[in-house]
């Protein structure tokens, strides 16, 4: 589940993975395009994560295995 901006509701909706019409990967991450329940369309932008925060993910779970 994700979270949008739905511009018929107006506010923040919470749809499912079916509502995902597709994803686009570019060069600076993902665009998800997405239906709300009433019909509305849009995409949702989710940015890349800069080099230094993989590492430190990465760090974080192998210390808490």
């Amino acid at each position: 589940m994700f979270d949008i901006h739905c511009p018929r509701h107006h506010s923040r909706v919470l749809l499912t993975a079916g509502a995902v019409e597709g994803l686009v990967n570019t060069g600076d991450g993902v665009v998800v395009h997405w239906r709300c329940y009433c019909g509305a369309r849009g995409e949702e932008r989710f940015a890349r994560r800069p080099v230094n925060a993989h590492r430190a993910l990465d760090a974080s779970i192998e210390s808490a295995a």
